[in-house]
């Protein structure tokens, strides 16, 4: 088996787009089961230096802190028999990284990362282990005894039912409870695992992780879900009572990781987020701040082993060509520089802006980019817009999910064509034709974006042949050659059912700079046509018992389209979704144009900044060779540059393992190497054909417009098409209504 480990896609490309994150807020507030102290932010920079442990083996993998120890694990492909084999080795040192001792080794013939673990308090040590076994990764839980000797080895699903999830934390406590969370349950396993109790978390959430204090007391982190907010909050466990109490609401958002502090720390409890490290202390019922990663330039790869060896240190692993320890050591506030802060809004912000941000904070030597996210607002879209209309505008907007057009009307972008004709690195030469065309607005550029995404509707080739484009008229002819039964999209309902159509077209009825609408025409009466005859009388709450087999219901016919953002693996993705061969038909409409850009990352600069050159310098690293190249080997979009798409091209079809001009190792995409999962169905990639290149390429070269999504305006049409559904109102009526309130909604957003 090859020592790289299986990658899983988990597929974005069907059925629309759901989004939720959220982000902590730094301010004093009073619960009723403590307090959360504010902190200037230049008390929570950390910097960074290597912490050398001599006498390890391999590559390290995992670093823990528990009873007054240091545990870590590493992990090596030796050759025995010319066949490979993976050994894990699990050491332990002091606090100050002396006396190196290996607890153990544990040998597969898979690939096995340790998960969680828990030690004991004679020495003994319990760990989830995931193994990457051929067909599947199957979770593990194995107990050794005080003299690392492998005493008990069980699948997880045969010691907690077939039911059972991730394993998000496990404990030893000293009772010798073995103690598990799962999703929503904790279960307390026997001394021999044979048998668990279960206890269920009462709200809906999830337990993020468990812990032992010193003291001996058991506490989970959950994070629960109340409508759009994220509550994170600590429970202790009762093991004898089997009860959770909650002890404290956190002002962390969705949660990282817990861990305990050993006996010399100075809180008992410490957890991190999206966003940093916090530290609680039980009997005070008091929450600090302690680490920013922002502020710390610590990247998104780094965040998720971070553990504490007091408040004003934390031991990591950073990745790089080989993972190694590092250490973070808080920083003296009065050495950090003064940069001029430029501000950076958004929605949701998307992880490759926080990594470059990371980046140039760190090289930048008159610059810092602060970001601002409005995703823990109530409202986000209309948060930001109440901002935005009220002249309260960041430097640098990011215009994923914004209404772009809209803001460029208002005049609020600067033209980026002279900053792209000053620099001399970068040219709007490197971009893809189709790309530099769909971008370009009356002669003038007024964002950038380092990859794309192509938003399109797939069909089977036997339906529509091979057109690359057609209208509504066309579409409802095929539709209604079909059985009763048959519907075009996934959606059910007649509202949901408006979205595939209006979530990128909207320019075709909308135009900003005129400050008209054009819903009375028989593109739009067609739409509302097609959702009220084969779309569903009401919405559906599903249970994840009762969702329909999207693949069943495409193979068998029952539905007929595809929607959704495609990149170069979805030549592949779609054929097998649908068993046959697929065409890229595109949205119905007039042009029978209906292929759409999608931008990863979208970036423009406020016209009425102060720091527009400040602000050019962060968006110009999005554009630059090394940066598009570097992230195009993920597979995260397609690049905007031309010599980045050729690169990328280069690693999907290649057949052998080669190092890329920036010292990637870079695989090729053979069978279990890369995946994506639909419900039950894996799909395993192998290196494109030319013809599957070939596919692609033509449906970038043949796209020339940007998604324009618009919250209030999509929310206005469903609406307002509900009485029409329904039977209330007619459909001419319906459009007048529609017409009338999206006009006067332009003309008073202009």
């Amino acid at each position: 088996m090859s020592n790289k480990w299986k990658k899983r896609l988990m597929s974005g490309l069907i059925i629309g787009s759901i989004f939720c994150f959220a982000t902590g807020c730094k301010q004093n507030k009073k619960t009723e089961s403590g307090t959360v102290q504010s902190a200037d932010v230049k008390e929570m920079i950390y910097e960074s230096s290597e912490y050398n442990i001599e006498g390890l083996k391999a590559e390290i993998d995992r670093v823990d802190v528990q009873r007054n120890k240091i545990y870590l694990s590493t992990h090596e492909w030796t050759e025995k028999d010319g066949e490979e084999e993976s050994c894990m080795h699990i050491y332990s040192t002091d606090l100050e990284g002396n006396h190196l001792q290996e607890v153990t080794q544990l040998k597969s013939q898979y690939g096995q990362y340790p998960m969680h673990w828990s030690v004991g308090k004679t020495g003994e040590m319990v760990i989830n282990l995931k193994v990457y076994e051929e067909d599947s990764d199957r979770s593990y839980i194995v107990k050794l005894d005080s003299n690392g000797k492998e005493v008990l080895r069980e699948p997880v699903e045969t010691i907690l039912g077939d039911e059972s999830g991730e394993c998000n934390g496990i404990v030893f406590d000293d009772q010798g409870n073995i103690i598990v969370a799962m999703d929503s349950d904790i279960y307390i396993l026997s001394e021999d695992c044979k048998s668990a109790e279960k206890i269920r978390l009462k709200e809906k959430g999830d337990i993020r992780g468990i812990v032992l204090t010193s003291d001996g007391e058991v506490i989970c982190g959950t994070s629960l879900f109340q409508g759009d907010k994220v509550i994170t909050q600590l429970h202790m466990l009762d093991v004898e009572k089997q009860k959770l109490e909650m002890l404290f609401e956190t002002s962390a958002s969705y949660l990282f990781s817990i861990e305990a502090g050993d006996e010399s720390a100075d809180y008992d409890i410490y957890y991190s987020d999206a966003n940093g490290i916090y530290g609680y202390q039980l009997e005070e019922k008091r929450e600090d701040k302690l680490l920013d990663y922002a502020e710390s330039y610590i990247s998104e790869e780094d965040r998720f082993n971070i553990v504490s060896l007091t408040k004003d240190q934390f031991l990591g692993i950073t990745e790089g060509e080989f993972a190694s320890l590092v250490l973070y050591q808080r920083a003296d506030p009065s050495e950090k520089q003064e940069k001029t802060v430029i501000t950076l809004g958004a929605l949701w912000m998307d992880d490759i802006v926080k990594r470059q941000a990371i980046e140039f904070n760190k090289n930048s030597e008159n610059y810092e980019i602060e970001l601002k996210e409005y995703a823990q607002e109530e409202d986000p879209v209309a948060k930001m817009n109440a901002d935005i209309m009220a002249g309260n505008v960041p430097d640098i907007l990011l215009l994923s999910m914004l209404p772009y057009e809209q803001y460029v009307a208002k005049g609020m972008f600067e033209d980026l064509t002279p900053y792209f004709e000053r620099d001399e690195e970068i040219d709007t030469k490197d971009l893809s034709d189709s790309v530099l065309e769909a971008i370009t607005m009356d002669g003038k550029i007024y964002y950038t974006s380092p990859s794309f995404k192509i938003s399109t509707m797939v069909a089977r080739k036997s339906d529509v042949g091979e057109q690359t484009g057609w209208t509504f008229e066309e579409m409802k002819a095929l539709i209604n050659q079909k059985e009763e039964g048959v519907r075009p999209f996934y959606y059910e309902s007649k509202s949901d059912m408006l979205y595939p159509f209006m979530k990128d077209g909207l320019k075709d009825f909308v135009d900003w700079k005129a400050g008209v609408s054009h819903f009375d025409n028989d593109n739009f009466k067609n739409i509302l046509e097609v959702c009220k005859s084969y779309g569903g009388n009401q919405k559906r709450e599903y249970t994840e018992d009762d969702v329909p087999d999207l693949i069943s219901l495409i193979q068998d016919g029952e539905i007929l389209f595809a929607d959704g953002e495609v990149d170069f693996l979805g030549v592949q993705q779609y054929r097998k979704l649908f068993g046959e061969e697929i065409t890229y038909i595109g949205y119905p409409n007039e042009k029978k144009q209906g292929t759409y850009f999608v931008f990863d990352a979208p970036l423009a600069i406020y016209s009425k900044s102060k720091v527009k050159e400040g602000a050019w310098e962060f968006l110009r690293t999005f554009m630059k060779k090394e940066t598009q190249g570097k992230n195009a080997i993920y597979l995260n979009g397609t690049p905007t540059r031309k010599d980045c798409l050729d690169l990328l091209v280069q690693a999907l079809t290649t057949t052998e393992t080669y190092i890329d001009e920036f010292g990637q190792e870079v695989y090729p995409l053979d069978a279990g190497n890369v995946e994506a999962g639909y419900g039950d169905m894996i799909i395993d990639y192998e290196p494109l054909s030319q013809e599957e290149i070939d596919q692609y390429m033509d449906l970038i070269n043949r796209t020339h417009q940007v998604s324009d999504y618009n919250d209030t305006i999509f929310k206005i049409i469903q609406e307002e098409a509900e009485p029409y559904f329904f039977e209330e109102k007619s459909l001419d009526a319906t459009i007048e209504i529609i017409q009338n309130r999206i006009t006067t909604y332009i003309n008073e957003n202009r």
